[in-house]
């Protein structure tokens, strides 16, 4: 089986996953690297708890992590030394497909976009970026690619544990997928299709953004919509199905790496993902 794996959003964890990466996906793999140009939104425990406790009330749906980012704009965004980190990935990953994107790139893209726009630049970068990077990072896959059996959608700092995968067409595999008032909601750090089935969702992308916004029932929801209700629902838009899959994902904090744990301890990982969320829960429960 012929497979390909994309990599995009941040580099995070790179040099933490690479090798369970290598050896999760095996023999018969390419892979390619659409990242941004910079280090964001890459915390452990304690920075976290400092974050959350100093984070005025949110005035938007934004949880208030997000929120923190939101409001110091720019500054959120600390450069990331690309240089490094291509040799550290081509060390690892000879043939990678590498290409670097900045917060500039997506503003020029996004002016073109017919969508409505918040009056906050870093609200829009928050709202959108994430299918930027996704249908610019497909542009640059297919222009440097073949025809593949799989294609896998992963973060750096997200491993997957399990292995069974299926080739369905017109189908994409999730990891968890549900409805929040009508709307679907999928979770965006890890899916897989066809070759056919990955063309049907990016391809075009930016005129299905714009039907999101004008088209019921999305319209009626867009500016409280988040990204992972946008995914489902252009996924929708694209008339693909969506399935979950037998594959369950753990995120790769910066807690982890900083207290070096084992990656293969699961049980550790999903500790404290579940205590970001309790802390994130928890402040936005006090805000109200």
């Amino acid at each position: 089986m012929k497979k390909a794996v994309l990599f995009s959003n941040h580099f995070r964890a790179f040099d933490y996953t690479v090798d369970y990466f290598l050896d999760y996906f095996g023999e018969d793999t390419d892979y390619f690297i659409y990242c941004w140009d910079t280090e964001y939104d890459f915390y452990n425990v304690e920075e976290l708890i400092n974050i959350l406790a100093n984070t005025e009330k949110s005035r938007s749906v934004y949880p208030a992590q997000e929120q923190y980012k939101i409001n110091k704009g720019k500054s959120a965004f600390k450069p990331l030394d690309t240089v490094k980190a291509e040799e550290s990935i081509l060390k690892k990953i000879p043939s990678a497909k590498i290409k670097w994107v900045s917060n500039t790139d997506f503003f020029n893209w996004f002016k073109d976009i017919d969508i409505k726009k918040s009056k906050d630049s870093y609200s829009n970068l928050y709202k959108l970026g994430f299918f930027y990077i996704l249908s610019k990072g497909f542009e640059h896959f297919l222009k440097n690619s073949q025809e593949y059996d799989l294609i896998f959608r992963a973060r750096f700092d997200c491993i997957p544990f399990e292995k069974q995968w299926r080739t369905d067409d017109n189908t994409l595999f999730v990891e968890k997928v549900r409805i929040n008032n009508g709307i679907p909601w999928v979770a965006d750090q890890f899916f897989y299709g066809t070759h056919s089935t990955f063309k049907n969702l990016f391809l075009n992308l930016n005129i299905k953004l714009n039907d999101l916004a004008n088209t019921p029932p999305y319209s009626d929801t867009y500016e409280k919509l988040l990204f992972q209700e946008m995914l489902g629902s252009i996924v929708a838009l694209s008339k693909l199905n969506i399935r979950e899959s037998k594959i369950n994902t753990s995120f790769i904090r910066k807690e982890v790496i900083d207290r070096g744990k084992n990656i293969n301890n699961r049980e550790y990982l999903d500790k404290i993902t579940w205590l970001y969320q309790y802390l994130q829960r928890t402040l936005k429960w006090r805000q109200q």
